[in-house]
């Protein structure tokens, strides 16, 4: 059995997302095709528009033949993590292809990642950060030092999909797992602009929060509408966040992921001075420090992840829905026993040491929380009591 790995998020599922999947069956028709998803919080430091059990039945619906859970200890970070964390599930799902949407060719991608992975652009780098500048700056200022088509490699730079590309490229370097991009469809990643059936998630999602109904246009005709009646936002979130952040200490921040370098003072400050998280995101953001960093951070602090937990090699798989081929994916992977297979909730303890225990009870927690983020807020256990979709 051949087996195409995506590392996704479908926040939500779209008719762009069906795109990818379509090519992916054009390019390997007899290939089974495995959604390594984001749970109830995604990579942007957010919540889910709605909730995984869900989004994992709509890609079932529409091409896909397995979705398992990418912990959220792993979703909820740098490209860099959460792109070696899904790769490292799609090695114990025993995949063959790694496929993943891009703006340029996978050589160009390549040339990028090799030359990320030299010692002597991991020097520059870590100069280049300490002088104060951003991640994604730091990484176009060591990238012009390091090649010689400067332009080039800047407006490969630029495009979204391509950071997270280069990312997948360098976590299966060491692998036998190859490499398949598809050109992104039609709009790029977060522009607001619409074209024909497509748009970027950013978009849909900008319409399901001013409830307007033109998002269904964007989204496959065999998404039940029903599926979007209890939607979720941050916005929900506000108090329960900022509640947790005026009872964290100084020692508190510093353990949490992308705190480094007296980033938690200015957290410190931010909180105590102001009322909303709009505003102390505000407040914190600078050209080091990223909107999209700080978001994950204030993630972090709600839901208690520590550096420490995302240094973890990603400890199991946990099963959201699958069809036949599906099954027997998880069939080879069980033989294979490289990762332990979750499907009944209940068993995680046995089935886990207490280490992996307390990166499974992160998930547990996020679904916890994400409950209190929906329009209507819904019941605590939803992981204990959500059967496995099976189509």
């Amino acid at each position: 059995m051949k087996t195409v790995g995506v590392i996704c998020e479908f926040n939500p599922f779209h008719n762009g997302h069906k795109y990818l999947a379509d090519k992916i069956r054009e390019a390997y028709p007899d290939y089974t095709l495995v959604a390594i998803m984001s749970g109830n919080f995604v990579q942007r430091g957010d919540v889910s528009v709605i909730n995984k059990f869900t989004r994992a039945k709509e890609a079932l619906l529409n091409g896909f033949d397995l979705v398992v859970e990418l912990p959220v200890v792993y979703a909820v970070s740098s490209a860099e993590i959460f792109a070696k964390s899904g790769v490292r599930i799609a090695e114990a799902l025993c995949c063959d292809i790694l496929a993943f949407g891009a703006e340029n060719s996978i050589e160009d991608l390549k040339e990028i990642a090799i030359s990320e992975q030299r010692d002597d652009f991991k020097y520059l780098l870590k100069d280049e950060l300490l002088s104060g500048k951003s991640y994604p700056q730091a990484i176009n200022d060591t990238m012009l030092k390091v090649t010689n088509n400067s332009s080039k490699i800047l407006q490969i730079l630029q495009g979204s999909n391509n950071i997270l590309a280069i990312e997948y490229l360098k976590a299966i370097s060491n692998t036998t797992i190859i490499p398949y991009s598809i050109n992104r469809k039609a709009v790029k990643h977060d522009s607001y602009i619409t074209e024909d059936i497509f748009a970027s998630a950013s978009a849909i999602r900008e319409l399901i929060s001013k409830c307007d109904e033109k998002f269904y246009k964007f989204i496959p005709e065999n998404i039940n509408k029903d599926d979007f009646k209890n939607t979720a936002s941050i916005k929900n979130l506000e108090l329960p966040l900022l509640y947790k952040l005026r009872t964290m200490i100084r020692e508190n921040f510093i353990k949490l992921p992308d705190v480094s370098e007296g980033l938690e003072n200015r957290i410190i400050e931010a909180v105590q001075n102001y009322n909303s998280i709009t505003e102390i995101i505000s407040y914190i953001k600078t050209k080091r420090y990223t909107e999209a960093r700080i978001r994950r951070i204030l993630i972090y602090s709600l839901l208690n992840i520590s550096k420490d937990m995302q240094k973890t090699d990603v400890p199991y798989i946990r099963v959201l829905g699958f069809n036949k081929k599906g099954e027997a994916v998880l069939s080879t992977a069980k033989k294979k026993d490289l990762l332990p297979i979750i499907s009944k909730v209940s068993q995680y303890k046995n089935i886990l040491n207490y280490k992996k225990q307390i990166i499974f009870e992160k998930d547990l927690l996020s679904s916890d929380i994400f409950a209190l983020s929906q329009n209507t807020v819904s019941s605590c256990n939803n992981d204990f009591y959500s059967q496995i979709i099976k189509i």
